[in-house]
């Protein structure tokens, strides 16, 4: 329900109805001033929280376009080229709608904030010192008038001074009244485009912004179908493709096929365990290494590495001269290889468990 009107007529009567009317305006009035500051404070919020959510989504961009999405094999399917380029694209889809974001909040405040704070500060503001001004005169007014009453019969010329006294704070008070209620009048006018006006431009820009996502992402619609249909198409072979990897699993596993025939490109290879030179007297240590011999060529490529902490560093070459191999007692096989590494002659052992 709507205030009362504040007339200017009743400034000059002053009554109780027009300083209970007062009192209602100047409730919604303060009441107003508190819900302003709310909106400000719930703005200024949005804001903060529109940095921190801008920021994270930048992060998750960044993410995305750095992530390595790599596929099987040396070739790629045209399918398999898109799907791995994609989180690409939607790190620059991410990154453009940001973009706009950044426009939205670098004038945010002097936009949507400032417009608020300053209506609240000098529209309001003024009208609150008015009403200082207006309460001062009301009670310079009261005074004078318990004054003028007071004072005896006698007193003829008391008694004009008061009568003028009565009169003149009559004049300030109604000049003050009148101040008042012309501030109340403008506020309340001011309210409905100074106030309203800075929330409708955050209203609009928020709504440029959606608006510029949804622009961005219909330019993007035909990528993004594509796409949709080239992943709906892996989705639809993923079974397929899954249990050709199960039948390739099985197949290995009950094939008894001899791993070190797998590569045709060596005659053979595998882990062997070849003595070290330093500790050929005494006690023997073996160290393990992966082996590739090309009889062709009769090269032996040997790799110091152990499954559980290895790492590549070094690779020897042999050409081989000779190899003897004997089954000892233990049921192992040892093996004396003679060759050439740099122009040297080395003599090597190997060690091979058959269990291994």
């Amino acid at each position: 329900m709507g205030l009362l009107p504040l007339e200017f007529s009743d400034c000059m009567l002053d009554s109780p109805y027009f300083r209970e009317n007062l009192k209602a305006h100047e409730k919604q009035l303060d009441q107003t001033s508190t819900d302003i500051k709310a909106i400000i404070k719930d703005i200024q919020d949005v804001l903060d929280a529109a940095k921190i959510l801008s920021k994270a989504k930048r992060t998750l961009a960044h993410s995305l376009s750095s992530f390595q999405f790599d596929c099987l094999g040396t070739s790629l399917t045209d399918d398999e080229v898109i799907i791995s380029n994609s989180l690409r694209e939607f790190s620059k889809i991410l990154s453009r709608v940001e973009d706009e974001m950044d426009k939205v909040l670098e004038h945010a405040q002097d936009k949507f904030i400032q417009p608020l704070v300053t209506f609240r500060k000098d529209q309001i503001g003024s009208v609150r010192k008015t009403k200082k001004d207006f309460d001062k005169q009301t009670g310079k007014f009261c005074a004078a008038q318990d004054r003028y009453v007071n004072l005896g019969s006698k007193k003829e010329e008391s008694l004009a001074e008061a009568a003028e006294s009565v009169r003149h704070e009559k004049r300030n008070l109604t000049s003050s009244s009148l101040e008042y209620v012309y501030l109340m009048h403008v506020v309340q006018e001011r309210k409905k485009f100074e106030f309203v006006e800075a929330l409708l431009s955050f209203i609009q820009t928020w709504s440029n912004f959606y608006n510029h996502g949804y622009n961005i992402a219909e330019k993007s619609s035909s990528y993004t179908e594509d796409l949709k249909s080239r992943v709906q198409k892996t989705r639809e072979n993923y079974s397929a493709t899954i249990e050709q990897y199960e039948s390739l699993k099985q197949k290995m596993l009950t094939g008894h096929q001899d791993p070190g025939l797998l590569n045709r490109m060596y005659t053979r290879q595998g882990y062997l365990y070849v003595l070290n030179k330093k500790n050929m007297i005494g006690a023997s240590q073996w160290s393990k290494h992966y082996c590739q011999y090309q009889s062709n060529s009769r090269i032996l490529t040997m790799i110091p590495y152990n499954q559980l902490n290895g790492k590549i560093t070094t690779t020897e070459t042999i050409n081989v001269t000779s190899c003897v191999c004997k089954e000892d007692s233990t049921e192992k096989f040892r093996f004396v290889v003679s060759g050439e590494e740099t122009n040297n002659t080395v003599r090597l052992y190997f060690h091979y468990d058959v269990n291994h």
